[in-house]
């Protein structure tokens, strides 16, 4: 995993370094449309099928490029 990392962050991956960030974006915009989605929808509704699939994908592009992937929760402040 760290050599991974480490090779990306030297640029001698500059492919894989911008894929496994564009997947890394992609799969961070995909579960907070996903949490917002559970405002308005019930959890058994349709329409999270494909966001669902999105993620998974996302994930496992993650996982194959870095050998893990990790979810936190920030907080932050609300006004």
């Amino acid at each position: 995993i760290g050599k991974a990392v480490r090779r990306a962050r030297m640029g001698e991956d500059v492919t894989q370094a911008g894929k496994l960030r564009d997947t890394g974006q992609r799969a961070v915009t995909t579960l907070a449309g996903l949490l917002r989605m559970t405002r308005v929808h019930s959890l058994d509704n349709e329409a999270f099928i494909q966001p669902i699939a999105d993620l998974r994908d996302a994930l496992g592009t993650l996982v194959g490029g870095l050998g893990t992937a990790e979810i936190a929760r920030s907080r932050t402040k609300s006004t």
